[in-house]
Parts: structure tokens; C-alpha cells; sequence
């Protein structure tokens, strides 16, 4: 649910009075801001990413999240910054509680200093007052992840007048795998997903999510489902090991190019996400079972529609499966921060402890 300037509290309402030419989205907004994001790509380091938000910039938002709402700045009727958060349910030491995600922050090379000063205020003031304000379900909890070698975004968000403060809670690496040009030519149907194998699913899931922080919940595995293609791997009937194949064509295409190859590649994008394995595992079998579960995601995905296909290490090693994939993986390191005002820091979300020390960070979510 998009929360417009219709929805909001007078708290919220002030804040935005105070900063000119700085408003909350409206639906009616969802072909310009697809189309300033798309004139807006990020590039960092090796690895050049473009997205391409198609005409309905926030139909990735809905399919992230079950509240959004995108601040933007105009300056003569244009729009030259927007930056947008979702929020969703997950767990945060053990209960699961609101959690919000910071993503799409964009200023153009066009706005002027004085507009660029005033939407990293807003935008930090409106974190600050994010936990007293009910639109938001007092959300006090706020994750951002990016690639460590995105100089323009960490220098941007380390400014002066961007008021918001960054710790990072765990580092990652991205992998893409390009599809083999012949693979262009196939285009899968989406399988359907009979009540009882979601049912199973999510079973599945629910048995694993004690174990990891900011986890897939049930809405959001019924949402992913709704563009995904499960793939699971079983053992005497009971599956042991799960992922999603999330399809995002309609909501995201990426254009990636990786320096000292010769090639770039333009796709939907699949992303593997919410891979999981039987916790009655050793850690011989955990590796096996992982590489296994990669493997089959990887061979579903090249009969389905998309240049190339993404998955997330919650660790900085590359991926290890076989030597024919290796030699196809292009990869990038990044890190996941938790965001946070200065004045918040003594808030009990905020202590030391926010993660417990056997609990991993599930990256899914923000990397759809």
C-alpha cells in the first residue's frame, strides 16, 4: 500500500510544509519517477548496474513490501530527487516487528545545491520521526544495503546535512550468472502452485525462520510466490532444501556490465531468494545440499524468460558449485547497515545485542 500525503498525520504533514518543492509520491507518479530512475542508473566499481523500472515505478515497491511510500523533490515542475523506504514484518531478536528499508535514493547531476541540501534533511528528519508516527506502524528499525565500491552513494549518504548514521551489521557478495545467448530463445510458463505445495512451503520456511533476523514472513512468501517459481529438493517425501525463483521483468530490468569482459547483458533478472536447508544437517552435507539446490535453480532457470540470474552470499566468499558455473559468475561485494538518527541511538532497538550473534541477516528481501 502506497502511503500517500492523503493518508499521513499532521506531524508528518508539517515536516514536509517546512521543506519547498518536497512532497510524498502519489500514485499518479508512477511513469516520471520509473522514468527518472531510469535516466538515473548507479555504476560502482567493476561492475556497471542499470535498473529499468519499466512505467509503474512502484510495482517492485508493492511487490517488497506491504507499506511504501517515496519522497521526491521537483525543482520547475521536474523531478531531480527521490528516495524511497518500504516496510514489512520480520523478526528482530526473536519477535517479529516492523522493519523498514531505504532504497532508490537518486538525486540528478541537474538539481541544485540548495535542493539537493534540503532533500537529504527531509529525508533524514523523516527517520526521525518515523517511531511516533502510526501511518508507519512506529517503525523504528531501518536497514540500506550497498556495494562497497559505490563511492557517488557512500559519499552522498555520508553528508553533512543526510543526518542519519550507519553501522554495518554484515558484509555480502552478489553473484550474476549471463545465460548463454541460446537460452534468449526459451521462454518458460510461470508453473502454478497448487494450495497444498504452499502450504508445504511455508511450513517449511516457518521451521527455519527462528534461526535467521529480518526473515521472509508467511505475507511475504505468498507475495514472492505471486511472481515466483519454487524450487525445492526433497528427501523420503519431506523437502529439505527450498528456494524461490523471484521473476521481476515487469518491475525491474537490469543492465549489467562487468569491466574485462567483452559483453553486456540485459534482462529481467531471476534472483534466487529464500534458499533454505533441513536444520538436521551436518556441515559436510549443509555444502552439498546448498550447491545442489544452486544448481537445480540455476538449470530451472535457464527455460524461463531473462539474461541472467542473481543470488546473495551472506558472506564475502564466491560461490563454489562446479567448474563450468564458476566460470560464468561475475560477482561484487557489499554491506548491510542499519540506519539510524543520532538521537535514536539509545533507543532498546538500537543497543548493542540488535542481532543475536547466531542469527544471520536473511538478504532476500532487500535485494529483490
Amino acid at each position: 500500500m502506497l502511503v500517500g500525503t492523503e493518508q499521513i498525520s499532521q506531524e508528518f504533514r508539517s515536516l514536509l510544509d517546512s521543506f519547498q518543492g518536497i512532497r510524498l509520491a502519489s500514485n499518479d507518479d508512477a511513469t516520471r519517477l520509473a522514468e527518472f530512475v531510469n535516466r538515473t542508473a548507479m555504476s560502482t566499481g567493476r561492475l556497471k548496474v542499470g535498473f529499468n523500472r519499466g512505467n509503474d515505478y512502484f510495482s517492485l515497491l508493492r511487490l517488497q513490501g506491504e507499506k511504501y511510500s517515496v519522497l521526491i523533490c521537483e525543482e520547475n515542475g521536474q523531478v531531480v530527487a527521490l528516495g524511497a523506504v518500504t516496510f514489512r514484518k520480520a523478526m528482530v531478536r526473536g519477535m517479529q516487528r516492523w522493519v523498514g528499508y531505504f532504497q532508490d535514493l537518486r538525486v540528478a547531476e541537474s538539481a541544485q545545491h540548495r535542493s539537493r541540501v534540503q532533500f537529504y534533511k527531509c529525508f533524514s528528519e523523516f527517520v526521525r520521526l518515523c517511531p511516533t508516527l502510526s501511518e508507519f506502524d512506529h517503525c523504528s528499525v531501518f536497514l540500506t544495503a550497498i556495494l562497497d565500491e559505490n563511492a557517488a552513494a557512500l559519499a552522498a549518504l555520508s553528508r553533512p546535512s543526510f543526518a542519519l548514521e550507519y553501522t554495518r551489521l554484515m558484509s555480502y557478495t552478489a553473484h550474476a550468472w549471463p545465460k548463454l545467448p541460446a537460452h534468449f530463445l526459451q521462454f518458460g510458463k510461470k508453473r502454478e502452485v497448487s494450495e497444498g505445495e504452499i502450504n508445504e512451503l511455508v511450513e517449511f520456511y516457518s521451521q527455519r525462520r527462528a534461526g535467521y533476523a529480518f526473515d521472509l514472513t508467511q505475507s511475504d512468501i505468498e507475495r514472492l510466490l505471486t511472481h515466483a517459481h519454487p524450487v525445492v529438493i526433497r528427501s523420503e517425501g519431506e523437502i529439505v532444501a527450498a528456494c524461490l525463483l523471484v521473476q521481476t521483468h515487469s518491475e525491474r530490468c537490469l543492465m549489467l556490465r562487468y569491466d574485462g569482459l567483452a559483453n553486456s547483458w540485459r534482462g529481467s533478472g531471476l534472483y534466487i531468494s529464500a534458499l533454505r536447508l533441513s536444520g538436521r544437517l551436518s556441515a559436510r552435507d549443509e555444502k552439498i545440499l546448498r550447491n545442489r539446490i544452486i544448481r537445480k535453480a540455476l538449470w530451472v532457470a535457464a527455460h524461463l524468460p531473462g539474461a541472467f540470474v542473481g543470488i546473495v552470499n551472506e558472506n564475502r566468499s564466491s560461490a563454489q558449485l562446479s567448474a563450468d558455473l564458476n566460470g560464468t559468475s561475475v560477482h561484487t561485494q557489499g554491506s548491510l547497515y542499519r540506519v539510524y538518527h543520532p538521537e535514536h541511538t539509545k533507543m532498546n532497538d538500537f543497543s548493542n545485542g540488535f542481532l543475536r550473534p547466531s542469527h544471520g541477516a536473511a538478504l532476500e528481501w532487500v535485494f529483490m
